[in-house]
This record gives C-alpha cells, structure tokens and sequence, in this order.
C-alpha cells in the first residue's frame, strides 16, 4: 500500500516524538534512582550519559553536590535522531520592571483622555484604515514636507531633456541670436539681383526671338525656275545642269504650313501641292516659322479611347 510524501513525513515525525518521549523518560527515571542513593555522585554513570531535552519535563532537584562541567551533544548518542523543527509557538519575551511601569503609564493616560485602545489581531493581514481627519492630516504633513524639486527629479531623462529645450527656445537668448541679421544683408541682395540678372538675360533674349519667329509667317529669298523640267525650288538638280536646261533665278516666298496631326511642311506657292505625308489629309494650315513648343501632356491627351488611329484607315 502506497502513502504520500506528507502522511510519510508526519508518520516520521510521530515516531521521532514517541522516541524521543521514551529517551526522556528513561533518563529522569535513572537520574531518580541515581539521587535516592545517600552516596550517589552528582553526574549520571558513563552508561548513561543523556540529559534531557525538553526542561520542562526535568524534575527540580536539590543543589548538586558538586559542580557540573558543560558538554556539547549530551543525551545524544550515535545512531539518534535530532528533531530540528518544532511546531509549538516560540515564547513571548516579557518586559522589565521599568518597561511594564511606562507601559501601564501611557495606557492610563490615554484612558484619562478618554480613547479606548483596542487589540489588535496579529493574524490580520488587513491594515485598519484610519479616520478621514486623520488621513487628510498626513497627507497635507507629507506634501509640505515633499521639495518642489524633488517632483522634477521623478521625470524621465528624455522628458526632463524636452523640457530644457522649449525652455532655451523660448528664452531671450535663443529669440535674440534668431533674430540677428548680418551686417552686410545689403551687399549681399545686390549680388544675388546681379546673378538673377546674368542667368535670366539670355533666357529673356531668347524668348524675345522665339515669340519674333513664331509670328514670322514667310520669308522672302532667291528660288530658281527651271523652264524644261517647269519646276521651282531653292537650287537646280543636277539632272537638269548635266542636260543644259533653260532656267533662271528669281525671288520668292518662303510659306509655312502644319497639319493638324503635327506634321510641318514648306511651300513656295499659296499652299501645298501634296497632301500631308503622315496622315494623309489635305488640311494644311498657316503657321509661324518656329514650331510652338508645347509642355507636358495632360491625361486627357494621351488618352485615345478609339486606339491608335492608322493613316491607311483615314483615306
């Protein structure tokens, strides 16, 4: 049959007590024996050399005859069993004469004033929560007694750091060196005017003949006409020099045309003879002698909801 380990360490225990008991009992009952005897010596025999271990259970005796040396370990011999635990409560220490006088004292006074002490219970684990007054009492005590600085002192690093900061932006210091200006605020506008100046003068030019060449719709310049082949264009083949053509030189005009599709084209006569080489149509239109330049396309002009439109398919 099987136990558990603590109903075999309380039958361990039982059983040290009963030996331990029995041990006692042998002992007073020789050391009895031993004191009837008129010419007894005061120490027990070497046989049984044990004293008791509870002085409670020790008979109260005569003085000994003689003195008895101390000795470490006796009442034990080898093979016996110590118990180093016991389960009785340890003794309350008692007061003095003079303590139990002040103690008795205080406690007639404070029945004089007319406050009763009750007793308190050792077992409680609960702390008696003292009247309102009382606590309102301690706590004001506790924060006059608390410095201002110790609050501080309780915040974290980095918040303490935060608050040194705004504290040093927000001071005189800080607005004065951020207000400061530089004694030569003055040359120094002056040279950046003159190197807007130096950056934005060419580009302005160029605009400036941009704007002249898109409002430039002809030119004028020398075209030569060749009778035989009945054509005019701004120099003669070479077909037409080897052959010995009649032609001849003469001024011309110079006309600008575009497409709708983009396309540019370049006619000496009121409008081109051929339609358009990229799209087909025959829509041509005046137009300045520098293409206009056009920025980045939106969505809705890249957007081509019918696909990419073919040329074969606008014939």
């Amino acid at each position: 049959q099987s136990i558990s380990a603590s109903a075999l360490l309380k039958q361990q225990k039982q059983q040290m007590l009963e030996a331990r008991k029995r041990r006692s009992e042998d002992i007073q009952r020789r050391f009895l024996q031993n004191t009837t005897k008129p010419n007894s010596p005061a120490l027990p025999s070497s046989s049984g050399l044990r004293s008791p271990t509870l002085g409670a259970e020790f008979p109260k005796a005569a003085k000994m005859s003689t003195p008895q040396a101390p000795r470490l370990g006796i009442g034990f011999s080898e093979g016996d069993d110590v118990l180093f635990f016991d389960d009785s409560p340890p003794p309350v220490p008692k007061l003095n004469g003079l303590a139990e006088a002040k103690k008795l004292a205080a406690i007639n006074k404070l029945r004089a004033k007319g406050q009763i002490l009750n007793k308190t219970n050792p077992n409680s684990v609960k702390r008696k929560r003292s009247d309102l007054a009382d606590v309102l009492e301690i706590t004001e005590r506790v924060e006059k007694n608390i410095p201002s600085s110790q609050a501080a002192d309780e915040l974290e690093p980095a918040q303490k750091k935060r608050q040194e900061q705004l504290a040093y932006l927000e001071s005189e210091e800080f607005q004065k060196i951020l207000n400061a200006k530089s004694k030569h605020v003055g040359v120094l506008k002056e040279a950046e005017a003159e190197l807007q100046e130096r950056y934005f003068e060419p580009l302005v030019k160029k605009e400036q003949l941009e704007e002249k060449m898109k409002n430039i719709k002809e030119v004028k310049c020398r075209v030569v006409t060749c009778k035989t082949c009945k054509y005019t264009y701004f120099k003669l083949l070479e077909t037409c020099v080897k052959e010995n053509h009649e032609y001849h030189w003469h001024d011309g005009v110079k006309r600008f045309f575009k497409c709708p599709c983009g396309n540019r084209a370049l006619s000496l006569d009121r409008l081109p003879k051929k339609p358009c080489s990229a799209c087909g149509l025959f829509k041509w239109e005046r137009d300045g002698m520098l293409k206009e330049k056009k920025g980045p396309k939106i969505g809705g002009e890249t957007l081509l909801p019918r696909g990419e439109e073919q040329p074969k398919f606008l014939k």
